[in-house]
């Protein structure tokens, strides 16, 4: 709750904004950055992001610090309207898919948080999340992370930044 009771300025937003960014850039191979299922493009960094932002901007609204589980926390941020409905459940539905990925990878014994390159690598993984094509499987990841990305750079103008 301590993050909450320091208001979200202008000038710190712009300093958590630009962290986001480093992080993308510092530790995410521009390779990679599609692939990478926590700190890449729309990625579960983004949700996580998207939603500790609006919490710290509205904390009262949002109940900020009530939950900990980020889903229960999307869910605060639409009950208080802070989001709207289309964005909620495109979250919801992102993050179930983003961590339903990341265990995926882990139970495969591939690299955690990292779409695999290799073909037969990748074929395994489209046929666990129910593809019989590995390019259907990543153009609808693609879709995915390019709606997180999408309402999580829409949340960061809708604050100021």
């Amino acid at each position: 709750k301590a993050s909450y009771a320091v208001p979200l300025t202008p000038e710190r937003l712009q300093e958590l904004v630009a962290m986001k960014r480093r992080i993308e850039t510092e530790r995410v191979l521009p390779t990679q950055f599609h692939r990478h299922v926590k700190l890449g493009f729309g990625g579960l960094g983004d949700i996580e992001w998207f939603v500790q932002l609006h919490q710290m901007r509205y904390p009262t609204a949002s109940r900020a610090g009530l939950h900990v589980a980020t889903e229960d926390r999307i869910r605060e941020l639409a009950r208080a309207q802070l989001i709207n409905a289309v964005e909620s459940e495109a979250l919801l539905a992102a993050l179930r898919y983003l961590l339903r990925l990341r265990t995926r990878l882990q139970l495969l014994g591939f690299e955690t948080d990292l779409i695999p390159e290799n073909p037969d690598k990748l074929e395994r993984l489209a046929r666990l999340e129910g593809f019989d094509d590995p390019n259907a499987f990543l153009a609808h990841h693609e879709r995915v992370i390019g709606q997180v990305r999408s309402i999580y750079v829409g949340g960061l103008e809708r604050l100021g930044a």
